[in-house]
């Protein structure tokens, strides 16, 4: 389910200038203001079945912010409008309405690092409206796509949608997600559906380098990529790829997508 909150940015604290590289900071705020609603959290898990004892739940993704009116500077952003927004979207539906609404709504927060810091508020809550799932769809990437390999010396690498074997990477993600909320294996055919998983680049492909911890002794970066693709997959996993995004590490703010119509 895919949520809008819409934010309200305070000048008069900070200022109005923003680190580019705010994903890491703005999810730990997501992972703080969830864990902080310890008894919605636990009713929450135990209505779309989880055990009461998890605290580690991961299944959510979530955009870039969406801002009103801005101006690069440098590795900073300059705010020019107080208005802005952010989509998250997490999987399970059982009361995740009430659930979202009650645990963001009214917050205020400071986003940022330190150089410099927005003071922020959220104005409102919106569920939006879910598309019609089928085995062919188009999307448009709200956060950089990630899509990682193992080199031979261990080290990990990041590569283009565009690079041979996408398609199977993100297929067997959309499969270990499935298994982490379901319980069990995606078996092709369980559902009926006798198609064969398809991935196809519809625009051009935005390189974005983010770097996380900035700063700090454990600073890493994070390589991901924005496009625009169609894709074939059973509706199951369609779904799943729609409410907690396309490829890795959706929970750290990677993956977001919104139908695109161009199918």
């Amino acid at each position: 389910m895919h949520f809008k909150l819409n934010f309200s940015f305070d000048f008069g604290p900070y200022g109005n200038l923003l680190p580019a590289n705010y994903q890491y900071e703005l999810s730990s705020w997501i992972y703080h203001t969830i864990a902080k609603g310890d008894e919605k959290y636990a009713e929450w898990l135990h209505a779309n079945g989880f055990a009461l004892g998890k605290k580690q739940f991961r299944l959510f993704t979530f955009s870039n912010l969406i801002f009103n009116k801005y101006r690069m500077e440098g590795d900073r952003i300059r705010l020019l409008d107080p208005g802005a927004g952010i989509i998250i979207s997490f999987l399970p539906e059982k009361s995740t309405e009430e659930f979202v609404k009650g645990i963001f709504t009214s917050q205020s927060f400071s986003l940022g690092d330190g150089t410099s810091r927005v003071s922020c508020s959220i104005r409102s809550v919106e569920m939006m409206a879910s598309p019609e799932f089928s085995d062919n769809m188009c999307f448009r990437t709200l956060s950089p796509m990630v899509i990682s390999r193992k080199l031979p010396d261990g080290r990990t690498t990041y590569v283009s949608p565009e690079t041979d074997g996408a398609c199977e990477a993100i297929y067997n993600n959309l499969c270990s997600k499935y298994k982490a909320f379901y319980g069990k294996e995606y078996a092709t055919g369980d559902d009926g559906w006798k198609g064969e998983p398809g991935f196809r680049i519809l625009s051009q492909v935005k390189r974005k380098k983010i770097t996380i911890k900035v700063g700090t002794p454990q600073q890493t970066y994070i390589i991901g990529y924005l496009c625009s693709f169609e894709m074939t997959l059973p509706p199951d996993l369609m779904k799943i790829l729609y409410e907690v995004g396309v490829g890795e590490k959706n929970s750290m703010g990677f993956g977001m997508v919104e139908k695109n119509n161009c199918c």
